[in-house]
């Protein structure tokens, strides 16, 4: 389980080109959304400033007393922190639908015809005609 881990708002992230050697490998934590963007627009800046793009690999940023941490980890933290939102969506439509009543909503006429309201025979009609394209694939 990774934990978020607040950087000082005071907290500077100085970003340059920086060997593997010296960058922190073994992160178990993530920083906060906040700083994880400050981070990000710092190696944007950096970047601005050569004439010629830097690649990926080589540039990091370096934050005091925490160490060294390379523009890939860095994109880490940020697609961990949407993913987050994501899941966190994702469990706020599911508890959204277990909730809701099914009886509030109705069906339009042209799309009941040969439906069930009952979801048990929905049910068995979904496991027949997944019964009956396996059966078609086989043949």
């Amino acid at each position: 389980m990774l934990t978020i881990r607040e950087a000082p708002k005071s907290r500077t992230a100085i970003a340059g080109i920086y060997t593997d050697d010296k960058c922190t490998t073994d992160t178990r934590f993530v920083f906060s959304r906040e700083f994880v963007e400050k981070v990000q627009t710092a190696i944007r800046r950096f970047r601005k400033t050569f004439a010629v793009d830097c690649e990926d690999d080589s540039v990091g940023v370096c934050v005091s007393r925490f160490g060294i941490f390379m523009l890939k980890d860095i994109k880490a933290m940020d697609q961990w922190h949407t993913c987050m939102e994501f899941l966190a969506q994702t469990e706020d439509a599911m508890n959204w639908a277990v909730s809701t009543c099914m009886k509030r909503f109705t069906i339009p006429e042209e799309l009941s015809n040969g439906v069930t309201t009952e979801p048990r025979e929905r049910l068995k009609c979904n496991q027949e005609a997944v019964a009956s394209r396996r059966a078609r694939d086989i043949v």
